[in-house]
């Protein structure tokens, strides 16, 4: 009966080594498959930060480009306004020497001055037109005009506006 004892004890030994030996074995099987889904999540969310960080840099090239863009546009119009103040000045300098021009030919003889045409030359941005100018009386004997006549157009300025003059 002793060896049936022991026999029985040494079964249930071993019985009871398979089932720790089963529950170590479902306990490795959980912790793997916790393993994997971590590891599994670890690289979707490498993969997404991947995809983020390939987004910011297109959208800091973007908005470097659209910087780059804005300083373009920026400079093109300061060049734009300070050659506009430029031919501005140079309009109203214009309209000064023609006004004392008026005077001095007003003074001098005003029917010989009237009769005259002088010659000059329209300062343009590429190159200078050549024009020729002379003053005329309006209807009434108190009016006068001063013609700028081109090869292309003719303008007609009442001499006492001549100083609001600006080209076109």
């Amino acid at each position: 009966m002793e060896i049936k004892s022991a026999h029985e004890e040494k079964t249930k030994a071993i019985d009871l080594e398979k089932q720790a030996v089963e529950r170590v074995n479902e306990e490795l099987k959980e912790v793997m498959a916790t393993r994997d889904s971590a590891l599994e999540e670890k690289y979707s969310l490498e993969a997404k930060i991947d995809q983020q960080k390939d987004e910011i840099e297109k959208l800091e090239l973007e908005l470097s480009r659209s910087q780059d863009d804005v300083s373009c546009r920026k400079m093109i119009v300061d060049d734009l306004s300070r050659v506009l103040l430029e031919h501005e000045k140079e309009s109203a300098d214009m309209a000064t020497k023609m006004t004392l021009l008026m005077n001095q030919i007003m003074e001098n003889d005003t029917q010989l001055g009237i009769k005259r045409k002088y010659t000059g030359l329209r300062i343009g941005t590429i190159r200078n037109h050549p024009c020729v100018f002379y003053f005329m009386e309006g209807a009434n004997k108190d009016e006068y005009f001063m013609v700028i006549d081109e090869k292309s157009t003719t303008k007609t300025i009442n001499v006492e506006f001549i100083d609001q003059f600006s080209e076109d």
